[in-house]
């Protein structure tokens, strides 16, 4: 009888529990599998439907196996979900799932299809594939700014011709962000519809040069961002007459004063991106919190101009430890980035730059825009760069402009949750082909 309980107990523990023993690599790989089978299938039907069409009672056999598929990759995400790593891409999975599930049980084809699609380019990402959908030649570049060495990527059109010139459009990340993480999802949608778009790490910061490490100061960074784009405005592939600028978290509201002052713009667009100023932080937080704060900041800033000892704080930290960015959300997003696609970054940032970060004024410079076109893309749930700083930067830009919002979950749906970034890019693509291309 006791041995007979072990066996059973073995055989429990191996076929009720076989994630563990298995590769995770291998497991997304057979979800991928699935999924993508499932995605041809729902394109298939849905070819012949409109948005608001279903499928008819007769093609319920149909449908009952679409949930088939979808319940086996559900599983498979489930086996996967021993990886830390990748736990909110997984829970993404499951909710694309789910709600692929809602829509096949009342017949609607094109919004599971749709979720379906964001789930492979998900999958994919884990894979280090690129996206469907997607075509694009990445150019790696070097550049000075200020006498620094400069590291960036130039993301081209696939099999674009021999002396075409095409717009060209600047990116701005988030703040430390480098490179390989946000904006580089962006800047292949752009490249994809025809744009040259641009992307470099920022003094001190990723692979560029400059000292101290980590040391993020705005009034640099607007000066890389016009390096930048000199640069990019030089290429034979670039028509300097048709640039643009795209920033996305801190990096929106960093183009708004780069490109007030910088009549070479001749579009701007911010995603998710963070407008304020020392006024608004402190009637937000009211001067009892603020301004000791700020004075704090003061003190650490004075010491180093007196000293020149570095002093660092981390960016982010788990559990919502003490941090720059404090909270599970941007620790979640950076500490799996820099595993997976950004090895450079660094968890961590000058302490003296604080200050000027709490003083930078990322919101009037707004004014200087107009004439020309400002697109303010923003999500309707969002913790750290808050909806209303939004329409606060959008209410005080002159004419032409446009607010665009996304029903999202939270701040980074905009960095690399496909289902929100794919509305996002296209979004900022239709604003620059009708504010630039035909310039």
């Amino acid at each position: 009888m006791f041995r007979r309980l072990v066996l059973i107990t073995l055989f429990l523990i191996i076929v009720l529990q076989p994630a563990q023993g298995l590769d995770f690599k291998l497991l997304i790989s057979d979800a991928l599998g699935k999924t993508e089978l499932l995605k041809t299938e729902l394109a298939s039907v849905s070819s012949s439907l409109t948005a608001s069409q279903s499928v008819s009672n007769v093609e319920s056999a149909l449908v009952q196996g679409f949930l088939k598929s979808v319940e086996k990759v559900q599983i498979d995400l489930k086996n996967a979900s021993f990886d830390a790593d990748h736990t909110l891409i997984l829970e993404r999975g499951m909710q694309y799932l789910q709600e692929a599930n809602q829509s096949l049980v009342h017949g609607e084809i094109i919004p599971a299809r749709d979720l379906i699609e964001s789930l492979v380019n998900e999958l994919r990402g884990i894979l280090g594939l690129q996206k469907e959908g997607l075509a694009f030649t990445e150019v790696p570049v070097s550049f000075k700014s200020s006498g620094i060495d400069m590291t960036g990527v130039i993301f081209l059109p696939k099999n674009l011709s021999a002396g075409k010139k095409i717009p060209g459009i600047i990116l701005a990340g988030p703040f430390s962000g480098i490179k390989e993480q946000v904006v580089s999802d962006y800047a292949k949608y752009l490249a994809t519809y025809g744009f040259a778009a641009m992307t470099f790490d920022y003094r001190t910061l990723g692979a560029s040069g400059g000292e101290p490490r980590q040391e993020v100061i705005p009034a640099n960074q607007v000066e890389d961002l016009r390096a930048a784009l000199t640069f990019l405005e030089s290429r034979p592939e670039v028509n300097p007459n048709q640039l643009g600028t795209l920033g996305i978290c801190m990096g929106g509201g960093m183009v708004i004063p780069f490109a007030a002052d910088d009549m070479r713009i001749k579009a701007v667009a911010g995603v998710a991106g963070s407008y304020l100023n020392a006024e608004v932080m402190r009637n937000r937080l009211g001067s009892q919190t603020f301004d000791p704060f700020l004075a704090g900041a003061k003190t650490d800033f004075d010491n180093y101009q007196t000293q020149k000892k570095v002093e660092y704080l981390p960016l982010v930290a788990p559990n919502n430890g003490p941090a720059f960015m404090r909270g599970d959300e941007p620790y979640t997003y950076y500490h799996r980035t820099s595993i997976t696609t950004a090895p450079r970054w660094k968890n961590q940032v000058a302490k003296h730059c604080v200050y000027q970060f709490l003083t930078w004024d990322t919101l009037n410079p707004v004014r200087k825009i107009a004439p020309r076109p400002l697109l303010i893309v923003h999500g309707k749930t969002d913790h750290y760069c808050l909806p209303e700083d939004a329409q606060a930067v959008f209410d005080l830009a002159g004419n032409p402009k446009e607010i665009y919002w996304i029903a999202t979950t939270n701040h980074i749906d905009l960095y690399d949750n496909d289902h929100y970034v794919r509305d996002a890019a296209q979004k900022v693509i239709r604003f620059f082909q009708k504010e630039l291309k035909n310039n």
